[in-house]
Protein backbone atom coordinates (compact mmCIF):
# COMPACT_ATOMS: atom_id res chain seq x y z
CA UNK A 1 0.00 0.00 0.00
CA UNK A 2 1.28 3.59 -0.49
CA UNK A 3 1.61 6.60 1.65
CA UNK A 4 0.15 8.94 -0.90
CA UNK A 5 -3.49 9.06 1.63
CA UNK A 6 -1.33 11.20 4.40
CA UNK A 7 0.50 13.91 3.91
CA UNK A 8 3.40 14.92 6.24
CA UNK A 9 3.77 18.77 6.69
CA UNK A 10 6.28 20.91 9.08
CA UNK A 11 6.35 18.06 11.74
CA UNK A 12 2.77 17.33 11.42
CA UNK A 13 0.47 14.30 9.95
CA UNK A 14 -2.25 15.19 7.86
CA UNK A 15 -5.03 12.86 6.24
CA UNK A 16 -8.89 12.75 5.80
CA UNK A 17 -11.44 10.55 7.76
CA UNK A 18 -15.26 10.55 7.05
CA UNK A 19 -17.10 10.62 10.00
CA UNK A 20 -20.48 8.73 10.58
CA UNK A 21 -22.16 9.51 13.60
CA UNK A 22 -25.09 8.43 15.78
CA UNK A 23 -23.91 4.63 14.41
CA UNK A 24 -25.52 2.14 16.14
CA UNK A 25 -22.68 -0.08 16.51
CA UNK A 26 -21.91 -1.23 19.99
CA UNK A 27 -18.25 0.25 20.12
CA UNK A 28 -16.75 2.96 17.83
CA UNK A 29 -15.18 1.40 14.44
CA UNK A 30 -12.99 2.38 12.36
CA UNK A 31 -12.18 1.34 8.11
CA UNK A 32 -9.94 2.28 6.03
CA UNK A 33 -11.41 2.85 2.68
CA UNK A 34 -12.37 5.27 0.08
CA UNK A 35 -13.83 8.15 1.31
CA UNK A 36 -14.75 10.36 -1.53
CA UNK A 37 -13.60 9.33 -5.53
CA UNK A 38 -9.87 8.66 -5.17
CA UNK A 39 -9.53 10.02 -2.05
CA UNK A 40 -8.35 7.32 0.87
CA UNK A 41 -8.92 7.38 4.89
CA UNK A 42 -10.75 6.15 7.73
CA UNK A 43 -14.37 5.93 8.04
CA UNK A 44 -14.87 6.66 11.75
CA UNK A 45 -18.06 5.23 13.39
CA UNK A 46 -18.64 6.69 16.34
CA UNK A 47 -22.37 6.51 18.52
CA UNK A 48 -22.62 10.03 19.70
CA UNK A 49 -24.60 12.29 17.57
CA UNK A 50 -22.61 15.64 15.84
CA UNK A 51 -24.44 18.29 18.19
CA UNK A 52 -21.84 20.33 20.10
CA UNK A 53 -18.63 18.53 18.59
CA UNK A 54 -19.66 15.35 20.73
CA UNK A 55 -19.15 13.52 17.84
CA UNK A 56 -16.25 15.24 16.82
CA UNK A 57 -14.55 14.61 20.03
CA UNK A 58 -15.24 10.66 20.35
CA UNK A 59 -13.39 10.77 16.51
CA UNK A 60 -10.22 12.29 18.42
CA UNK A 61 -10.55 10.24 21.34
CA UNK A 62 -10.49 6.85 18.88
CA UNK A 63 -8.15 8.15 16.99
CA UNK A 64 -5.87 8.73 19.97
CA UNK A 65 -6.69 5.09 21.30
CA UNK A 66 -5.83 3.72 17.71
CA UNK A 67 -2.46 5.42 17.26
CA UNK A 68 -1.22 5.08 20.88
CA UNK A 69 -0.91 9.27 21.11
CA UNK A 70 -2.31 11.99 23.28
CA UNK A 71 -5.37 13.34 22.34
CA UNK A 72 -3.95 16.83 22.53
CA UNK A 73 -1.54 15.84 19.26
CA UNK A 74 -4.99 15.26 17.32
CA UNK A 75 -6.63 18.05 15.73
CA UNK A 76 -9.82 18.64 13.07
CA UNK A 77 -7.76 21.58 10.37
CA UNK A 78 -10.85 21.17 8.62
CA UNK A 79 -14.34 20.01 8.24
CA UNK A 80 -15.33 20.73 12.25
CA UNK A 81 -19.11 20.72 10.71
CA UNK A 82 -18.94 18.57 7.87
CA UNK A 83 -18.84 14.87 7.77
CA UNK A 84 -15.45 14.93 5.72
CA UNK A 85 -12.55 16.07 7.79
CA UNK A 86 -9.12 16.90 7.65
CA UNK A 87 -6.94 15.36 10.74
CA UNK A 88 -3.41 16.88 11.34
CA UNK A 89 -1.45 14.54 14.03
CA UNK A 90 1.47 16.84 15.59
CA UNK A 91 5.06 14.40 15.89
CA UNK A 92 6.83 14.84 18.78
CA UNK A 93 10.19 13.28 17.96
CA UNK A 94 8.21 10.14 17.04
CA UNK A 95 7.64 10.21 13.28
CA UNK A 96 8.28 6.77 11.98
CA UNK A 97 5.93 5.57 15.01
CA UNK A 98 3.30 7.84 14.28
CA UNK A 99 3.74 6.74 10.58
CA UNK A 100 3.92 3.19 10.98
CA UNK A 101 1.06 2.62 13.12
CA UNK A 102 -0.74 4.54 10.20
CA UNK A 103 0.09 2.04 8.03
CA UNK A 104 -0.42 -0.67 10.15
CA UNK A 105 -4.53 0.48 11.11
CA UNK A 106 -4.74 1.32 7.23
CA UNK A 107 -4.00 -2.23 6.00
CA UNK A 108 -5.41 -3.69 9.63
CA UNK A 109 -9.04 -1.83 8.54
CA UNK A 110 -8.87 -1.90 4.79
CA UNK A 111 -12.74 -3.04 3.42
CA UNK A 112 -12.98 -3.62 -0.19
CA UNK A 113 -14.72 -0.56 -1.84
CA UNK A 114 -16.45 -2.59 -4.15
CA UNK A 115 -18.49 -4.50 -1.49
CA UNK A 116 -18.38 -0.84 0.69
CA UNK A 117 -22.38 0.64 0.49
Amino acid sequence: MGTNWYHEVGGNILFFCKAIPGSRKQNNTIQFTEIKPQVKGFRIYVRAEPVDGKANKEIISTLSDELGIKESRISIKSGTTYSLKHIQVQLDGDMEEVRDRLNELAISYEVDVSSDS
